[in-house]
């Protein structure tokens, strides 16, 4: 038996979006399913209270998120995350 469930969002979920948060930043690409292999990358960065104030002050964030893979059929693959806080008047 197939039912369908409904999330009613709560009013803090409904808070938080209005104020920014999004959960979701876009879909998969097309024919993901298809390819013989993929790579799924998840970055988590928790801020120290020192960081945190830096952020408030520029509201500025660089990630880059570095993949080296050698070619055809990838047997190595290689991962490497930066971040950087921007100073005030900072640019790249």
């Amino acid at each position: 038996m197939n039912e369908a469930m409904f999330h009613k969002r709560t009013r803090l979920e409904r808070f938080r979006r209005w104020v920014g948060f999004r959960y979701h930043l876009g879909d998969e690409p097309e024919g993901i399913e298809g390819l013989e292999g993929w790579i799924r990358t998840d970055i988590r960065i928790e801020f120290s209270l020192l960081d945190r104030l830096r952020l408030l002050f520029t509201g500025r964030l660089l990630v880059a998120s570095i993949l080296h893979t050698d070619t055809k059929s990838p047997n190595v693959v290689k991962s490497h995350v930066d971040w950087k806080i921007y100073a005030p008047g900072e640019r790249r």
